[in-house]
């Protein structure tokens, strides 16, 4: 009769018999969830939107953003100007406005990028309120310069009018200046026989009709004030040509400070009509 053999299994022999399976490596988003379990609340709500390397960022109250600053805010438009190196110390006042103007469009454009990648700011109406505000001191501050450069430029543009529109001094052949006057009168077109005059340079014919009463030589007051101005430009073209420079800059300042609202506003990335929304939720639900 043969006898069963028993085999005795030790825990050696159990944990051989056991196959152990490789460690599986944890995702990149275990990690990353493993790591902001540990971390203080600070430091989680860094990881998840780390500054400099922002998430996808998708906007809700801002609609049409600018990437860079309309070229109509930079100086050089009247830098670049002709005359411009002859009269840039009563022009200072232009060039730090229009600087002024396009150093705030830039600097809002970049606070509104940055308040997309605050950790601080929870939502996106916090981001432009926050936004808003600063742009309010920057276009503030921009506009006080470029109030104060036009009054400049309406003062220098008026001082030089008034010099084109000087009188004429009569010539000293009064007799002369009387026959004169009464060839201009007995003309079919007056005014385009002095007119003619003022291109031909005859300064004599000139100061005699234009240094007396425009009825003497059958003109009005304001065709003789016309042919003033035009016989002075003509005597001093460097008066007029500042004039032209004067009134270039003045309308290129004119434009860029009207357009100055609605380029903040595009900086911005919304309406000032949604900033005053925004600002009165935030009055009304105010505590504290």
């Amino acid at each position: 009769m043969s006898t069963a053999t028993e085999s005795t299994v030790t825990a050696d022999d159990e944990q051989d018999s056991i196959t152990e399976e490789p460690e599986r490596p944890l995702t990149t988003g275990e990690q990353q969830a493993a790591v902001r379990l540990g971390a203080a609340p600070i430091d989680a709500a860094l990881s998840s939107r780390p500054i400099g390397h922002p998430q996808r960022y998708e906007s809700k109250l801002r609609r049409e953003m600018l990437t860079r600053p309309p070229l109509a805010y930079q100086s050089e438009n009247i830098s670049k100007l002709d005359g411009y190196e002859d009269h840039a110390a009563s022009l200072a006042g232009s060039v730090a406005a229009f600087d002024a103007m396009h150093a705030a469009v830039v600097s809002i454009i970049d606070a509104r990028d940055k308040s997309t990648r605050d950790p601080t700011l929870g939502s996106e109406a916090a981001q432009v309120l926050k936004v808003a505000t600063f742009a309010d001191k920057l276009m503030e501050a921009a506009s006080r310069k470029a109030d104060s450069a036009y009054q400049s430029l309406t003062a220098q543009i008026k001082a030089t009018e008034e010099e084109l529109g000087r009188a004429v001094a009569v010539g000293t052949h009064t007799t002369l200046a009387t026959e004169i006057r009464a060839h201009a009168k007995s003309e079919k077109s007056p005014a385009q026989f002095v007119g003619n005059l003022i291109a031909q340079g005859d300064a004599q014919s000139v100061s005699a009709i234009l240094g007396a009463p425009a009825f003497l030589s059958g003109l009005t007051e304001d065709m003789r004030a016309a042919l003033i101005k035009q016989w002075n430009a003509k005597r001093n073209p460097a008066l007029t040509k500042r004039l032209a420079l004067l009134q270039a800059v003045s309308g290129k300042l004119e434009h860029a400070g009207a357009s100055l609202f609605g380029t903040v506003e595009r900086a911005m990335g919304v309406k000032y009509e949604t900033v005053k929304r925004l600002r009165d939720a935030q009055a009304a639900a105010s505590f504290g």
